[in-house]
């Protein structure tokens, strides 16, 4: 059969990360494998056609997404905040909420699975772990953390969950290895073909399936932890970019000529040509049921997305509203004296020696967010006296003063903690900062665009800024990105990249704007 096109999404060029949640099929548009780029999630209604943007996630791309216990999670790829732990998003469908994860050293979270009644996380920065949490992402510790020499890198990049093992696809010297773990220890998985690329792995039944790249093509492996078998590919040459599994088998996706096509096969061994599509490059595949959805790069610059000329209806959860995750309460024995932490945190940021980089400053951050600090110990921060010093980051690849970490680091704190009030003129402040190589930018527009959606900072005074910085038109395009979100979440709009519907909306609505109440639990 032909599937059929069913969405472009722009302005970037590609669609990834397709989950379905709440009866619509979520997924992410943005820029694959290259870094500092917007990741923008949408939803797509099958039933009735209705392409909705949702949400604006502060990351260079998104890693695998899990829905579990009634959620939708959201991991942060590459998040752009840069403090050195990893991030996720988690939504009801409506509700978001933001989570830190500071077990580690974390650049990447590349994927999220559930296992043994827990969200396992595989995240990487120099070397490779695993974290767990056992309360929807509140909370975290880690529970592997992979052995790797100074100087070398590996990184854990996908997951892949059966009844009594997680399998771990890891990448160490540029080479792929399959881990397995199974509750207490982590090993390798016996007999896999060590050393080639992984390209896609997912689980089904008892087993998890790999597409493994060969001197000739790709070929499907699996394997139940004590065994893997090689599966025979059509032929040689194929070169299958993902693969899936469902309760009627194994499904793979092909590039051919403008197009693409969908492979099935009942054990993996044979395998038949079950759909074509065309206008773009396969990514992702996902299913429901029979029915098949393949997401891409498409020939017009946008992402696209294929699926059924006549789609069933996604299911929908049938369940109550469950809560989103939240860090457990504080319970004093005695209040902080809030004056005087106020006080220790401004007094630290000016110290030159105790100003060492952004670990001491955003772990005495950390410490606040967790124990609730309230608002004017953060405004207070950023109102401190930092030290006239610059600090190399990111390999040496660029730069930062101390004063402009102090207020990124104070930011990403208020965004935790979702409290504070961002200064207006950081939100109208022009973007300067030069290319560096690693793409890495430590400006403070965006940090103070994304901290004032996080705390919810919907008055008019922060809502004329953001629009009046829109309508400039002179940000880098990935900024206007945090622009739109920002404004999506602080005004419940849904224009996405429509630069002139914003403007106009706000031209009629500014005289007697109220922001909505905010949603409780």
């Amino acid at each position: 059969m032909e599937l059929a096109e069913l969405a472009r999404v722009g302005p970037w060029p590609s669609l990834s990360k397709p989950i379905g949640y709440d009866g619509r099929l979520w997924f992410v548009n943005g820029t694959l494998r290259v870094n500092h780029n917007s990741a923008d999630v949408y939803s797509y209604e099958p039933s009735t056609g209705v392409l909705r943007y949702e949400r604006h996630l502060f990351s260079q791309d998104a890693g695998d997404p899990l829905v579990a216990a009634g959620l939708l999670y959201w991991p942060s790829e590459d998040s752009r905040f840069s403090v050195g732990w990893g991030d996720l998003a988690v939504t009801d469908g409506t509700r978001w909420a933001f989570h830190i994860v500071p077990t580690a050293q974390i650049f990447h979270i590349h994927a999220l699975a559930e296992f043994q009644d827990r969200l396992i996380a595989a995240s990487s920065a120099w070397r490779a772990g695993l974290q767990a949490s056992s309360d929807g992402g509140a909370t975290w510790a880690q529970i592997y953390d992979h052995p790797t020499p100074e100087g070398r890198v590996s990184r854990i990049v996908g997951l892949a969950a059966t009844s009594n093992l997680l399998f771990a696809h890891i990448i160490e010297r540029g080479e792929s290895r399959l881990l397995q773990y199974d509750g207490v220890e982590v090993r390798d998985v016996p007999s896999w073909p060590a050393g080639r690329a992984i390209r896609a792995l997912t689980s089904g039944g008892d087993r998890a399936y790999g597409l493994v790249d060969e001197a000739d093509g790709v070929a499907v492996w699996s394997s139940d932890g004590e065994s893997s078998q090689r599966l025979a590919p059509p032929w040689p040459g194929w070169r299958a970019r993902d693969i899936a599994s469902n309760e009627h088998g194994l499904w793979a996706i092909t590039r051919e000529n403008v197009g693409g096509a969908v492979w099935q096969s009942a054990a993996g061994r044979t395998w038949e040509k079950v759909a074509e599509f065309s206008g773009g490059v396969p990514e992702d595949i996902w299913l429901q049921d029979r029915d098949l959805y393949v997401l891409g790069t498409g020939d017009d610059g946008r992402g696209i997305l294929w699926g059924p000329q006549a789609p069933r209806v996604l299911p929908t959860e049938s369940h109550e509203t469950p809560r989103l995750p939240r860090r457990p309460p504080v319970n004093w024995v005695r209040a902080p004296d809030w004056n005087a932490e106020a006080n220790r945190l401004s007094r630290l940021i000016g110290d030159h020696e105790a100003f060492n980089g952004r670990a001491v400053l955003r772990d005495r951050v950390w410490q606040n967010v967790a124990t609730d600090a309230p608002a004017f110990v953060y405004d207070a921060a950023l109102a401190a006296d930092a030290p006239d010093l610059s600090f190399p980051l990111i390999g040496g690849n660029t730069s930062a003063v101390a004063g402009a970490l102090r207020d990124w680091i104070i930011l990403w704190g208020m965004a935790a903690a979702e409290r504070g009030r961002v200064p207006i003129e950081f939100l109208s402040r022009r973007f300067t900062a030069p290319p560096n190589r690693a793409e890495k930018y430590f400006d403070l527009a965006p940090a103070a665009l994304w901290a004032a959606a996080q705390i919810g900072q919907a008055d008019r005074c922060t809502i004329e800024a953001v629009i009046a910085r829109l309508a400039r038109d002179e940000d880098p395009e990935w900024l206007v990105g945090d622009i739109v979100g920002a404004l999506t979440v602080l005004t419940g709009k849904r224009f996405g990249y429509d630069r002139e519907s914003w403007l106009e909306w706000w031209r009629a609505a500014s005289a007697d704007w109220q922001p909505e109440a905010p949603s409780t639990e």
